[in-house]
C-alpha cells in the first residue's frame, strides 16, 4: 500500500496561490494607470496635443487629454464624435469652457476635468448631457457655484467638487440632482444619499463636530452645507427631517 504524502495537497494550494498572486501582480505592473495601457474603445492626447481632434475612430468611446495643452473647450467641441462616452481632462492649463461645449454627445456618462486653472463653468453647459452618471471637478480654482450649474442632471449619481476653492453656493443648486449617491465637497466629507434618517444626523452631526474644531474650511458657510444635507435626506422628503 503506498503512502501518501501528507503535505502535498497544502504545498499544491501553496503554489497555485503564489502563482495566482506573482500573476496578478505582474498584470497590474504592466498597466497601473488605465491611461498608459489604452485599449481599442480609448484614445488618449498628451503633452503635445494643442487642440481638441475634430475626428475620431468610430470606436473610440472614451476621449482622455493628459496634460495636453488646451487652453479653452470650445462650443461642440465634440460635436462630430457622438459615440463618446467619457471626456476628461486632467492636468491641462484650461481656464474656460464654452457654452455648448458637450453638444451632441447624448451617450456622455462621465466627464472629468480635474487639476486645471479653470474658476468657473457656465451655467447649462452641463444640461446638454443629461444622461451624465458622474461629474468630476477636482483640483481646479473654482470659486463659487450658481443655481442651473446642475440642472438638468437628474441621472447623475456622483459628483466630486473638493479641493477648489469654493466660497460661496447659490440656494438651490444642488435641487435638480434627483439620483446623487455620493457628493465630495471637502477632503473630509463625503455624503452618501441614503434613505435613512439615522445617517443623515450622522453627517449632520460630523459637519459641526468638524466645524467646531475647526477642521472645515472657515470659508465654507452654514448655508451651503444646509444643501448638501437636503441631497441626503432629499429621499424622505418626510417632517421629520425638518428636526434634523
Amino acid at each position: 500500500m503506498s503512502k501518501r504524502t501528507p503535505f502535498s495537497g497544502a504545498l499544491f494550494k501553496s503554489g497555485l496561490f503564489l502563482f495566482l498572486s506573482l500573476l496578478i501582480e505582474c498584470s497590474s505592473a504592466k498597466c497601473e494607470n488605465e491611461k498608459n495601457c489604452t485599449k481599442e474603445h480609448q484614445e488618449v492626447f498628451r503633452v503635445t496635443t494643442t487642440e481638441i481632434p475634430q475626428v475620431l475612430k468610430p470606436v473610440v468611446t472614451d476621449f482622455f487629454f493628459v496634460g495636453s495643452q488646451i487652453s479653452t473647450i470650445p462650443n461642440r467641441a465634440f460635436v462630430a464624435n457622438p459615440q463618446l462616452e467619457r471626456v476628461e481632462f486632467m492636468n491641462t492649463p484650461t481656464v474656460s469652457v464654452e457654452a455648448g461645449a458637450f453638444k451632441g454627445l447624448d451617450k456622455l456618462i462621465s466627464i472629468e476635468i480635474s487639476s486645471t486653472p479653470l474658476m468657473s463653468v457656465p451655467v447649462g453647459v452641463f444640461a446638454e448631457v443629461p444622461h451624465l452618471e458622474t461629474l468630476v471637478l477636482k483640483a481646479n480654482k473654482l470659486r463659487g457655484l450658481e443655481k442651473g450649474l446642475f440642472d438638468g442632471l437628474q441621472q447623475l449619481q456622483i459628483l466630486y467638487l473638493h479641493l477648489n476653492e469654493i466660497l460661496s453656493i447659490e440656494d438651490g443648486t444642488f435641487d435638480e440632482l434627483k439620483s446623487l449617491k455620493v457628493i465630495l465637497y471637502t477632503t473630509l466629507l463625503v455624503l452618501v444619499v441614503i434613505c435613512t434618517l439615522v445617517l443623515g444626523k450622522f453627517a449632520w452631526s460630523l459637519y459641526r463636530l468638524l466645524q467646531q474644531r475647526g477642521g472645515l474650511d472657515g470659508r465654507v458657510n452654514f448655508t451651503s452645507f444646509s444643501y448638501r444635507k437636503e441631497v441626503i435626506l432629499r429621499p424622505l422628503q418626510e417632517a421629520e427631517t425638518v428636526r434634523l
